[in-house]
């Protein structure tokens, strides 16, 4: 999947939910997802499940301390598949604000 987070800029998304979590789709069955984090959360305070059909992400909110919760943020179906072991996450800073960054691969490739 490619994805240019180097350029330092924060990547445009098409959807952005109620929580949000502002998501696209890509090309070749890959989808890019962001999550706001507080402006000193690092990678050690998140942690993200991907499994099949589920996405489980232990991240602080926004307006709380970086700290990793020992209560998932979210924690739900996906709407199709995912392979694990192809999707990977970050945390990305971009014009003073923190996001965590969502790469998944769609297993099979279909339309979400």
């Amino acid at each position: 999947m490619e994805l240019d987070v180097a350029s330092g800029q924060t990547p445009e998304l098409e959807h952005c939910g109620p929580s949000s979590l502002c998501w696209e789709e890509k090309s070749h069955g890959g989808l890019i997802a962001r999550l706001p984090l507080p402006s000193e959360a690092k990678g050690k305070h998140c942690r993200v499940e991907f499994k099949r059909n589920w996405l489980r992400i232990f991240a602080p909110q926004p307006t709380d301390t970086a700290a990793l919760p020992s209560r998932p943020l979210l924690d739900f179906q996906l709407y199709g598949a995912v392979d694990p072991d192809l999707c990977d996450w970050s945390v990305q800073r971009s014009e003073g604000e923190v996001y965590l960054l969502l790469e998944l691969q769609k297993s099979p490739v279909y339309s979400w």
